[in-house]
């Protein structure tokens, strides 16, 4: 709502009964996602999730090769 239809964050807080500061760190990780950075926290997006997953699988096969 704060990214798609422009509305405040305060206001966003309002209207869905939430905390300022957990909206304030989605609306900060998902602009981090948006700009090609892995955020901080569970990701958001559908993409930086399965990113996550690959780079997981990613570390894990690099060390069975190393053994």
């Amino acid at each position: 709502m704060v990214k798609t239809q422009g509305l405040s964050i305060s206001q966003v807080c309002k209207d869905m009964k939430l905390g300022e500061s957990a909206v304030r760190r989605w609306v900060t990780q998902f602009e981090a996602e948006q700009q090609g950075q892995s955020g901080a926290g569970k990701p958001l997006t559908v993409e930086h999730q399965r990113i996550r997953q690959l780079e997981l699988e990613n570390r894990q096969l690099r060390g069975d090769v190393e053994i």
